[in-house]
C-alpha cells in the first residue's frame, strides 16, 4: 500500500505541475482529495510535491533469529538469504559447540513469499512450534513469511532454541 500511495503521489504531482505550468491560476492552499485502497489522502500541492519525493516503497520484509538457548542467547542473527546451523564450521553459517547438532543439522532459507524450515537429516533432530501450536517434529515446512514472526525451532534436546522475527 505505501508503494501505492507513493505512485499516486508522483502522479498527481506531475499532473499539479502540468496545470500549473498551463494555467497559473492553482492557489498553493487548494486542498486536494483522493481514496486509494479505503485510505483517503487530502493535501495541498505543496505537500502533495514534498511527499512525492519522500515516501518510499516498503521493502520485502526480511527475518532474524533470536537466540533463545544457551550459545546462542539475545543474539539477533538476520537471514538474508539461507542460513544453515550446525557443528561443521565449513558447511554451517551458524556453528554450534554440541555434540547433540549434526554437522548440517538445519536449514532457514527465504523464498520470498514463504519461509522454509528443514531439517537436514540430523541425528537427533529438529522441532517447530507455530506460533498458537504445539510442538511437532520437523521434516520440512514451507510456511507464509507475513506470518513467520514468533515460530520456535528446537535443535537437539531442547537446550538450543531460536525465535524467527520480522525486521
Amino acid at each position: 500500500m505505501d508503494y501505492q500511495i507513493a505512485l499516486f503521489f508522483i502522479v498527481l504531482a506531475g499532473i499539479i505541475l502540468y496545470l500549473r505550468q498551463k494555467n497559473k491560476k492553482v492557489y498553493q492552499q487548494q486542498k486536494v482529495t483522493a481514496k486509494i485502497d479505503r485510505t483517503v489522502v487530502t493535501a495541498t500541492p505543496n505537500e502533495i510535491i514534498y511527499e512525492a519525493l519522500t515516501v518510499q516503497p516498503k521493502t520485502q520484509s526480511s527475518l532474524q533469529l533470536v537466540g533463545l538457548g544457551t550459545e546462542y542467547y539475545g543474539n539477533q542473527i538476520p537471514i538474508e538469504h539461507e542460513i544453515i546451523l550446525g557443528r561443521d564450521p565449513s558447511q554451517s553459517h551458524l556453528v554450534f559447540q554440541s555434540n547433540e547438532i549434526s554437522r548440517r543439522h538445519l536449514r532457514i532459507k527465504l523464498e520470498h513469499p514463504f519461509v522454509l524450515i528443514e531439517d537436514l537429516g540430523s541425528s537427533n533432530g529438529s522441532e517447530i512450534c507455530i506460533p498458537n501450536g504445539k510442538w511437532q517434529a520437523l521434516a520440512q515446512v514451507r510456511y507464509p513469511l507475513n506470518q513467520a514472526n514468533g515460530i520456535l525451532i528446537q535443535m537437539g534436546s531442547g537446550k538450543l532454541k531460536f525465535r524467527l522475527e520480522e525486521t
